[in-house]
């Protein structure tokens, strides 16, 4: 155990040092540092540990304005943890100074960080605040909003519907950045030739409504990776970079760059690719394993990203990347009708990565559960009792079945008719307003339920500890190799089909039974005198479960590798 960004070792409780990290902590993201414990790591204890609270408690309070959440537990090798929380009424001062975690050290925030702190405190963004400029005008936003939205005519009601005005009804920096003009810069295109000391175009946009710069990059694009192809009498346009990819990849970076660090967006165009710099980090409370699985959808800028959204500028929020299980089997719980005990389960998506349509072929353990009547918990066959759609799942299902004698479900479905995924013309997550997002979904950053199933317990199931294993895949030829295969857009626009594993929520990792062991590959050394100790090095065992396959191999350096088989 070392000390990184969320933990942090302190010897003993005498400096006050620690009390800049209960600030950064409290700022920036939840964070332990545990007292009795040196740098190296070597835990040497806090004399009279109840003492030593009193005292840490003492310091906190009065040298931390405001005072944090934080909890205070001493362990049995007479440590201290003190664990302070990411609080809500930010910045929290030691000394009249915000602090932040940067790696295992602990710094001063700039000016720039603590106004942003501030706003953060009063549950504000930049994009909120009075606008130093009154005196805007709008004709390339009303363009574009009669174009895309059909409206008549841009009004004072359609600005405050789009949030571009204060409390006091006056602009905020939202609606500076989509004026016909304004004081911000924009997006620095350079076109590259051979290498980057070979500049052969460059366009600088500023100063006019973030809309526009987008337009301007996207002909900056069409200037260079777009041509007209003519076999026979067809003429094709080419694209050697998608355009939907650039344009969508432009307007996220607009969407989501810090407003209040004047400086570029910085495009840089090579002969085989495109790279976009855009100013600021991942937002706060956003890590990067979260970014690249698509679990959380923060909008730094949300004003803007709203009305990106309805010019249909970007296909979603916080598209991300697909996550490994964007589809899963949720436990809603159990209740009982009579003497008839019904565990509701939900089909969901959880991912905003746009879903084209899935084909989800799975059994369940009958021993343990069966399809049932939804209102009586009577058993049943008909999928009608056993099954209700989501209202707010617009795609089709083109397969719906329930195989009694495989005990199998089946359920295929496709894209909604005029739309382009299943969530664009369904939901918006935090908008609906529908219990099934709010409740079934709140472990999840993102919820679209599909449809629902019912199930009577066996009474030998306890209710509270329900196995993951009630419910396993079930593939189908070339076609359906694991069991489940979805289809979605990825970045550059193209279609694309992925097998995945089952995933579900709510029910404990079913126990595995071992049903025989064998060796597979003889340790490398195999030769020994008495009371010699056996090297296993090399040896290579195959371990047989009632539902998997394990090999647990020895490598050259001794240590077991664990390798799973389905």
């Amino acid at each position: 155990m070392r000390e990184d960004k969320c933990l942090e070792f302190k010897e003993n409780i005498q400096s006050n040092t620690f009390l800049k990290t209960i600030s950064a902590f409290a700022n920036y993201g939840t964070g332990e540092i545990i007292f009795g414990i040196d740098d190296d790591g070597i835990i040497k204890g806090v004399d009279n540990p109840e003492e030593a609270c009193l005292r840490l408690e003492n310091k906190i309070n009065d040298n931390l304005k405001p005072i944090p959440r934080y909890e205070l537990d001493i362990r049995n090798d007479s440590t201290i943890t003190l664990k302070v929380f990411e609080s809500d009424f930010k910045p929290y001062l030691y000394k009249g100074k915000a602090y932040k975690r940067y790696d295992s050290s602990t710094i001063e925030v700039d000016r720039l960080e603590l106004n942003r702190l501030i706003l953060e405190g009063n549950n504000q963004s930049y994009e909120e605040i009075t606008s130093k400029k009154q005196n805007l005008t709008f004709t390339y936003l009303e363009k574009e909003l009669i174009d895309n939205l059909s409206i008549k005519g841009l009004n004072k009601d359609i600005l405050r519907t789009l949030d571009l005005y204060t409390n006091e009804s006056q602009y905020n920096n939202a609606a500076a950045l989509l004026a016909d003009k304004n004081d911000y810069k924009g997006v620095d295109i350079v076109r590259f030739g051979k290498d980057i000391d070979e500049i052969m175009d460059r366009n600088i946009i500023e100063n006019i409504s973030i809309l526009k710069m987008l337009k301007e990059s996207v002909d900056m694009y069409k200037k260079y990776y777009q041509y007209e192809k003519i076999e026979g009498t067809t003429r094709t346009l080419v694209s050697r970079v998608p355009e939907n990819a650039f344009r969508e990849a432009i307007a996220n970076a607009l969407i989501h760059r810090v407003w209040d660090v004047n400086t570029f967006i910085k495009v840089s165009m090579f002969e085989d690719r495109i790279e976009i710099v855009s100013p600021g980090g991942l937002p706060s409370g956003l890590g990067k394993d979260e970014y690249l699985n698509g679990q959380i959808s923060l909008l730094r800028n949300p004003i803007i990203g709203n009305l990106f959204f309805r010019l249909r500028y970007i296909e979603k929020f916080g598209t991300g990347v697909l996550g490994e299980n964007p589809i899963i089997i949720n436990n809603l719980g159990v209740t009982k009708k009579g003497s008839n005990k019904i565990l509701t389960v939900e089909i969901a998506a959880v991912t905003e990565a746009i879903l084209n349509g899935f084909d989800f072929q799975f059994k369940i353990d009958k021993s343990k559960i069966t399809p049932c009547n939804k209102n009586t918990g009577a058993s049943t066959t008909s999928l009608g009792m056993i099954m209700a759609q989501s209202d707010y799942f617009l795609g089709t299902l083109q397969v719906k079945n329930y195989d009694k004698n495989s005990n199998t479900f089946h359920f295929l479905a496709t894209e909604p008719s005029g739309g382009t995924d299943i969530a664009d013309n369904g939901y918006i997550p935090g908008q609906v307003g529908d219990d099934a997002i709010d409740v079934n979904g709140k472990d999840f950053s993102v919820y679209y339920p599909i449809l629902k199933l019912s199930f009577k317990l066996d009474s030998s199931v306890d209710e509270a500890n329900l196995p993951s294993d009630l419910f396993s895949l079930v593939p189908s030829g070339v076609g359906l190799p694991t069991g489940l295969k979805v289809n979605y857009t990825n970045e550059s626009g193209v279609k694309i089909s992925k097998d995945l594993t089952l995933a579900t929520h709510g029910f404990t990792q079913a126990e595995k039974q071992i049903t025989s062991i064998s060796v597979k590959t003889n340790p490398t050394k195999t030769a020994y005198d008495h009371g010699d100790t056996i090297d296993l090095t090399g040896g290579v065992i195959q371990v047989t479960y009632d539902a998997d396959s394990t090999f647990l191999q020895r490598n050259n350096s001794g240590y077991i590798v664990v390798y799973y088989k389905r």
